[in-house]
C-alpha cells in the first residue's frame, strides 16, 4: 500500500490525488483545496508570530494579534476529523468561522498588491499538475476580480483572467492551479501594467464575467420558476381541498335524497327531507366558500409572486483585486 501511494503521488495530477485524498508521506491529514488554502494563509498571517507543525496541522502562538484571540496551540478543524475528537484535544480549533480565522480572513482582504512579478516554480512544486508544464519558461499577465451578483441570493465568484506573452488566453482551472504553485515576487519588479494590455484584460475580464452573470442569472430565474410553480401548486392544493369537501357533501346530499324518497312513513319522510335541506344549505355554503377561497389565493399568490419577483431584481458588481506579471520556472 505504500508503494502504491508513493506511485500514485509521483506520477498522478494533483487533481487525482485530490480524488483519492492522497498527500505526500510527510502529511499525516488529508487537506481539501480550500483547507490548503486556509493552512497557507494561516503561514502568511502568522509568519512571525508562530511556531507551526505542518506535519500535525498544529501551530503553536504565543501572542494573538488581538486581544479577542486567545493565545496558545492551534490545531486545523481537518486534523480533529471532528468536533468530538477535537473535544478529546487540548488545541484551540482553528477554522474558517473562528476569531483567529476571521482575522485572518478580513486581514488578507485589507491587502492592496501592487502590481509586481511573481515567479510562481512549477517545476519543483510538491505536486505534479501536467496542465502546468506547457507553462514553464513563459511569461504573460493575470488578473484577479471578484463580481457579487445580487438576486434572490447574494453570490460571489473570483474570476482570473489571464494571457501569455504570445498572446494565448489561460482558462480559470488552469489559472486557479497556477495560483495553488508556490512562488514569490521578484525583487524590484514593481511595474505598471501597459496600456495594450490593460486594454485587453479588461476586454477578456468584461467576457468572463458576463458569462458568469448569464450562469447566475439563469440559475436564480430557474429558482423563480420552481418557487412560482410552488406557489401554483399550494393555491391548487387549498382549492382542491375545498372541492373534495364539496364532492363529499354532493354525495351525502345524494344518498339523502334517495332515503327521502324510500321514506316507508312520513314522518321518515319529513325528517329525511329536513336533512336534504341541511344539507342543501351546507352545499350552497362551501360552493360560496370555494369562490371567496379562489379570490383569496389568488391575492395571495399575486402579492407572493410580486413579493418573488422584488427580491430576484438582479444586480452585479466587479471589483478588480489584483493584476500582476506571471513567471512559470
Amino acid at each position: 500500500m505504500t508503494e502504491a501511494r508513493q506511485q500514485l503521488f509521483e506520477h498522478f495530477d494533483a487533481d487525482v490525488h485530490e480524488r483519492l485524498q492522497i498527500r505526500g508521506e510527510n502529511a499525516r491529514v488529508v487537506l481539501d483545496r480550500v483547507g490548503e488554502r486556509f493552512w497557507k494563509l494561516t503561514h502568511w498571517g502568522l509568519e512571525d508570530r508562530a511556531e507551526f507543525d505542518d506535519t500535525n496541522l498544529e501551530l503553536d502562538l504565543p501572542q494573538p494579534p488581538t486581544d479577542e484571540i486567545p493565545s496558545g496551540r492551534y490545531r486545523l478543524i481537518s486534523a480533529a476529523r471532528s468536533e468530538e475528537d477535537y473535544a478529546t484535544t487540548e488545541a484551540h480549533l482553528l477554522r474558517l468561522s473562528s476569531p483567529l480565522g476571521e482575522w485572518l480572513i478580513e486581514t488578507a482582504k485589507t491587502q492592496t498588491p501592487p502590481s509586481a512579478t511573481v515567479q510562481f516554480d512549477v517545476t519543483n512544486h510538491d505536486r505534479k499538475i501536467s496542465m502546468l508544464r506547457p507553462l514553464i519558461g513563459h511569461s504573460g499577465w493575470l488578473r484577479l476580480e471578484k463580481l457579487t451578483f445580487d438576486s434572490d441570493d447574494c453570490e460571489e465568484f473570483l474570476l482570473f483572467t489571464a494571457i501569455v506573452d504570445d498572446g494565448a488566453n489561460l482558462d480559470q482551472e488552469l489559472t486557479q492551479r497556477l495560483m495553488d504553485v508556490g512562488g514569490h515576487v521578484v525583487p524590484s519588479s514593481l511595474i505598471q501594467t501597459p496600456v495594450a494590455i490593460r486594454e485587453r484584460l479588461d476586454n477578456d475580464a468584461a467576457l468572463i464575467a458576463a458569462a458568469t452573470i448569464a450562469r447566475a442569472a439563469e440559475s436564480s430565474n430557474e429558482r423563480f420558476r420552481q418557487v412560482q410553480q410552488q406557489i401554483n401548486q399550494w393555491a391548487d392544493d387549498r382549492i382542491e381541498g375545498a372541492e373534495v369537501e364539496l364532492d363529499t357533501i354532493k354525495r351525502t346530499l345524494r344518498a339523502s335524497r334517495r332515503d327521502a324518497e324510500q321514506a316507508e312513513t312520513l314522518q321518515q319522510r319529513q325528517a329525511a327531507e329536513e336533512l336534504v335541506a341541511q344539507i342543501e344549505r351546507r352545499q350552497r355554503r362551501q360552493r360560496r366558500a370555494i369562490f371567496e377561497l379562489e379570490d383569496e389565493i389568488e391575492e395571495q399568490r399575486v402579492r407572493l409572486i410580486a413579493d418573488l419577483r422584488r427580491r430576484v431584481s438582479q444586480a452585479s458588481s466587479v471589483v478588480e483585486l489584483f493584476t500582476l506579471r506571471w513567471d512559470a520556472v
